[in-house]
């Protein structure tokens, strides 16, 4: 019998551990970032693998917990390669920061795409077992610089449009009008088991800041959590049958 409650014991732990937490967990980047300089890189590390508010010079914000599965990639790209898969620079993003926050409509710290005629990309890269939530993000313009037809779309690892601001399927219509001297606060509220890229702009005019995503755990299917309940009742099965009920 006391075979029998540790082999029991031992498959309620296993099940324990292989049934993830349904309870997703959020970050946000607001590209506080100790020491960094306007006009400077954002550094590809900020954003990957967030597990405090504080790590070194990189600053975040909680959301209702941290996202240490998830890596995060900056990228500048032409904006000719909106919704493609083409890229041959190095180029990341751009760091800048407004002291009063009114450079960019109330956003204090924000990453932009340097240059003209490009767009900025931020992918984020979960382990395996692990989905994206993107929750909300915002986005402005430089001073009285103006938004209007600003590129705009959240991507798959293919390049697969998961949403756009303005409901369109279709990569070549995915635009957003930001007002000038405003800033625009975007709820994709979507999930991707897989790498999701965020592709906005036309120019090095506009940023983006406060970026909410979350990692969620997933969910074995039911077959799964069924086999390994047959597997522990063949075990104790097989206990009783040698040891009898001592």
């Amino acid at each position: 019998m006391k075979k029998q409650i540790v082999l029991i014991s031992a498959l309620t732990a296993s099940l324990l551990t292989f049934l993830p937490s349904q309870k997703s967990s959020a970050s946000v980047l607001t590209f506080n970032i100790d020491n960094l300089a306007n006009e400077q890189s954002i550094p590809q590390g900020y954003g990957d693998n967030i597990d405090s508010i504080k790590d070194g010079f990189f600053n975040y914000e909680q959301g209702n917990n941290f996202t240490d599965k998830i890596t995060v990639q900056y990228r500048t790209l032409s904006l000719s390669n909106f919704g493609t898969s083409n890229y041959s620079g190095t180029n990341g993003l751009s760091y800048y920061e407004s002291a009063s926050g009114d450079d960019y409509s109330g956003l204090n710290k924000v990453a932009y795409a340097a240059g003209g005629d490009v767009i900025g990309e931020i992918s984020f890269i979960p382990e395996t077992g692990v989905s994206v939530l993107l929750n909300s993000f915002d986005l402005s313009t430089y001073l009285n610089e103006p938004g209007d037809n600003q590129r705009l779309a959240v991507f798959d690892e293919n390049y697969n449009i998961l949403w756009t601001s303005n409901g369109v399927t279709n990569s070549s219509d995915a635009f957003v009008n930001i007002t000038e001297n405003a800033k625009l606060t975007l709820l994709p509220n979507i999930t991707h088991n897989g790498i999701l890229r965020i592709q906005f702009g036309n120019s090095g005019n506009i940023g983006i800041s406060n970026i909410n995503f979350d990692q969620v755990l997933e969910i074995p299917e039911p077959s799964s959590v069924m086999g390994i309940l047959f597997l522990g009742g063949l075990g104790l099965a097989s206990m009783k049958k040698k040891f009898g009920d001592n």
